[in-house]
């Protein structure tokens, strides 16, 4: 009895393989439910899933399917009429044809939604070719389609990073999409911005650091700081950052260089535009960079703010102390460093104090305007 059953299911199959690829999905399963039924496939639901089967394949009426004309038969051609399509195996051709335009629609609105509407035409070719949906999610991963729209994560594997399932892949998209909303950065909003911070492992939480610690500063920087800046970012395209806003926050987000360092870099920057506005020259790079820690270590968070006080303190003291020293006699040597750490510091230099001190003594008692006077006016400095 067992083998009858078998004989009948395998038939079945047969014939099923015969139709076109978009009803044999539909048709096995019809044989695979009523062969899992209790008591298998009875004889009369096999004639019935037959009858089906031929009807599509060959026509009703002798005129043809799908398949042409049944094997073992005569065409029927007495009409002398040009033989057509059976009727009701042209309706289900054309029930099946829409509703398979209707699943891609479908498909095609979703994949949108989605942002991954360049993997939909791929989705629709595994579909009709009648691909299981495990065996889809494989093949899809291959195809380019799927690495160009995922490509953030080849700088992953790179990195030896674990690489971003789609899910985390667009959830990743939608948290930077926020971050720049909030930070009125939408035009930098895309598919491409989202791929290099995803390929360069930045956090959204080391994104936001960038824009406030670094990308705000100089957004709302005098123009003589960003004019120091423009060396720094000429590498980046941006010719004139008092206008490219935009490429400047492009630069400072997708680049490999971390906030901290930034931050550093743009305080740098702060302290040389500082300076030169004071009428100090430009700083060297030793002197720059130890000044800049020194600031970092003291917890300095203005320091464009500070450097800007303490070096036009400094443009009026040091060349009235070096005034002074030649006047004395005295030797200047780490004059200038010991003057900046008052100006910024606090910290008393005591070789001024000496030489003011000496000229006091030496006109004391003077009336009138005197070398004092300018002493005591750059004492009173600090």
């Amino acid at each position: 009895m067992a083998e009858k059953k078998q004989s009948r299911q395998a038939f079945l199959v047969s014939q099923a393989k015969l139709l076109p690829q978009e009803q044999q999905a539909a048709v096995l399963k019809q044989i695979n439910t009523a062969a899992a039924a209790k008591g298998g496939i009875s004889t009369t639901k096999l004639n019935q899933l037959n009858l089906s089967i031929e009807q599509v394949l060959y026509g009703t009426t002798n005129q043809g399917g799908t398949a042409g004309f049944k094997p073992g038969t005569t065409p029927d051609t007495s009409s002398g009429t040009k033989t057509t399509e059976d009727p009701a195996a042209a309706e289900l051709r054309r029930q099946n044809e829409a509703d398979r335009r209707s699943a891609y629609a479908i498909l095609d609105d979703a994949f949108k939604g989605y942002g991954l509407e360049t993997l939909a035409p791929v989705i629709r070719t595994l579909m009709e070719q009648g691909v299981s949906t495990d065996e889809a999610a494989l093949e899809l991963r291959k195809t380019d389609a799927y690495k160009t729209r995922f490509i953030g994560n080849e700088g992953r594997i790179a990195k030896k990073l674990a690489v971003y399932s789609p899910a985390e892949y667009l959830q990743a998209e939608q948290t930077y999409r926020d971050v720049l909303a909030q930070n009125g950065l939408e035009a930098l909003a895309g598919t491409e911005t989202y791929s290099k911070l995803i390929s360069g492992a930045v956090s959204p939480v080391e994104m936001q650091d960038r824009i406030v610690n670094v990308f705000n500063k100089i957004d709302n920087a005098d123009s003589a700081l960003k004019e120091q800046l423009g060396t720094y970012f000429s590498t980046y395209g941006v010719g004139d950052p008092n206008l490219q806003r935009t490429q400047i926050a492009s630069a400072l987000l997708i680049g490999a260089t971390s906030a901290q360092e930034l931050e550093r870099s743009l305080q740098k920057s702060q302290l040389r535009s500082a300076a030169t506005t004071a009428g100090l020259g430009v700083l060297g790079e030793p002197e720059v960079t130890d000044l800049q820690k020194q600031l970092e270590a003291a917890k300095t968070y203005d320091v464009y703010g500070t450097a800007k006080k303490a070096f036009g303190e400094l443009a009026t003291v040091q060349p009235l102390t070096t005034k002074l020293s030649q006047i004395y006699n005295e030797d200047t040597t780490g004059l200038q460093q010991e003057l900046q750490q008052e100006a910024f510091f606090g910290l008393a230099s005591q070789r001024r104090k000496n030489l003011q001190q000496k000229e006091q003594a030496a006109f004391s008692g003077q009336s009138g305007i005197s070398t004092v006077s300018l002493a005591q006016q750059a004492s009173g400095s600090f």
